[in-house]
């Protein structure tokens, strides 16, 4: 049997044109490997490299990060007006950022002053049930009637002392505007003392 090649088959003996004569040269077989197997591995990128490339990208993304969050609180600062005025002053703290003139003025603080007296009345009588029931509840179960019934009435006071500060609120929107009473809620850590935690 001949070891013969069909013409149209297209196999033939395994040569490529860098293993051969191309044109009658002959080349050199090292150049030959580098070209193969050397060349593609220049190309790719070493694991170290990888590695440091990543943290670099990594690194540019958070420092935009914080760039960003940074310009972003300073334009929220800004917007707000806010100058960092001690809280130690309320009242020309919330003169000047409710940019309130005498004649306005004199409209609101009666209304924040009667709002405080009020307030503070309920936080007085929040207090003393609050204590009352913490006495009531070292001698009896939570499952004590008493002890259910102060329980609710402090939950009810919770809830008036936010219907006394929304009260506040419209009044000073009907006074003023509503463009200060929603500004005035934004304030409200200025002019309203923090309910009485229960533990």
């Amino acid at each position: 049997m001949q070891d013969r090649q069909d013409p149209g088959s297209g196999k033939g003996p395994d040569k490529s044109p860098d293993d051969s004569t191309q044109k009658g040269e002959q080349r050199d077989p090292a150049a030959i490997w580098y070209d193969r197997f050397e060349r593609k591995r220049e190309m790719r990128m070493s694991p170290t490299r990888q590695r440091a490339l990543k943290m670099l990208l990594l690194g540019a993304a958070t420092a935009m990060l914080i760039l960003g969050i940074h310009l972003r609180s300073e334009k929220m600062a800004k917007q707000m007006g806010s100058d960092r005025v001690e809280p130690a002053n309320p009242i020309a703290l919330l003169t000047r950022e409710l940019d309130l003139d005498s004649e306005r003025a004199e409209r609101f603080f009666p209304l924040l002053q009667e709002y405080q007296k009020e307030r503070g009345r309920l936080v007085d009588e929040y207090a003393e049930l609050s204590e009352e029931l913490d006495d009531l509840s070292a001698e009896h179960s939570p499952h004590n009637a008493e002890v259910q019934r102060l329980s609710l009435q402090l939950l009810k006071m919770e809830g008036r002392a936010l219907e006394l500060r929304r009260t506040f609120v419209e009044r000073v929107g009907e006074q003023l505007d509503n463009w200060r009473a929603a500004r005035l809620q934004l304030l409200v850590s200025v002019w309203d003392e923090p309910w009485p935690d229960r533990r």
